[in-house]
């Protein structure tokens, strides 16, 4: 039986937050839909909270509708991270798509071990 090499790039946690709420007051802040949705996928991966000590890379897609200045920073600040490399992708319907194959390519080389992805679209808010 052939092992996998430990330099495989591998998804191990996935998660989305709908907001079905009518009620447009009721509706969170990127922010917090960014940080609950990277909580959840971090449980998905069986690894819990514990595995923001292991991010070494962010990617943010820039949320629609919200441009602050340093909106890589604010997550994460947010999610109480400190990766080594950040980066703010460009915006357009494959930028998911590269980002994700952009970080299987640093894992696979060893430049980097565990990497989130988020992206946030902030209509209601």
């Amino acid at each position: 039986m052939a092992m996998i090499d430990d330099r495989t790039p591998v998804l191990v946690g996935v998660a989305q937050y709908v907001d079905r709420d009518p009620d447009p007051r009721g509706s969170r802040t990127p922010l917090d839909t960014i940080d609950e949705v990277v909580s959840a996928a971090l449980d998905d991966s069986g690894a819990g909270a514990a595995a923001r000590h292991h991010l070494d890379a962010l990617y943010v897609l820039p949320p629609t509708r919200w441009h602050p200045s340093s909106v890589v920073d604010l997550v994460a600040t947010r999610l109480d991270i400190k990766p080594r490399h950040q980066w703010l992708t460009a915006s357009g319907g494959e930028v998911g798509v590269f980002a994700a194959n952009h970080a299987a390519r640093q894992i696979s080389v060893g430049e980097i071990s565990c990497a989130v992805l988020v992206n946030c679209n902030a209509w209601r808010t």
